[in-house]
């Protein structure tokens, strides 16, 4: 079931092969509580699988060097018998990040991005990336021109791009403007 949006990013993939594309998945694959909570980490080990195949699939094409992936997680396994492991606790406050992208991409510097590993990145700060990711003056390889307000209408003033800007060592929840409830 977990699958399914796999195949479809794969379909349009395979079908406008010669296209730039956007694609979203937010896959709940580990979200069925109707399951004897023995079984919920066996359907988040064929959803591991599933997206394994998707990344070589992406991995071995040609695509891969103008290809940026994101993979987010949540906040793991919350029904059942799981919230009283103290790892599912962990888990909850520091959901995960990884971002794969082109090693010698035309038009992004990596430098900025491998100095903002370990560092305080919100949801904000992706978003942020993402729009910057999406616009015109990176398909068209100009950092220079304008594209005027709506490709920044929208962006938090506080946020980050993760490829262009660094975010400081010292960045705290109150700076990333994180609820003191969902401050790791």
């Amino acid at each position: 079931r977990g699958d399914i949006g796999l195949e479809f990013i794969s379909q349009m993939w395979d079908a406008y092969s010669a296209r730039p594309k956007f694609a979203f998945l937010n896959a709940l694959a580990a979200h069925d509580y109707s399951l004897d909570a023995a079984h919920m980490p066996l359907g988040a080990e064929k959803y591991d699988k599933a997206v394994a195949g998707f990344l070589t699939k992406i991995m071995d094409s040609n695509e891969e060097k103008e290809t940026f992936i994101f993979l987010r997680s949540d906040h793991g396994l919350q029904g059942g018998p799981f919230p009283i492991e103290y790892s599912t606790q962990i888990e909850h406050m520091h959901p995960w990040t990884a971002i794969i992208t082109p090693s010698e991409h035309h038009t992004i510097d990596l430098a900025a991005f491998s100095s903002n590993q370990h560092r305080l990145i919100t949801g904000f700060d992706i978003y942020h990336t993402l729009r910057y990711l999406m616009s015109p003056r990176i398909a068209n390889n100009d950092e220079r021109k304008d594209f005027g307000v709506l490709f920044n209408e929208g962006i938090p003033p506080w946020s980050f791009n993760i490829f262009r800007d660094s975010i400081s060592t010292t960045r705290n929840c109150i700076d990333a403007k994180i609820p003191i409830d969902f401050c790791p």
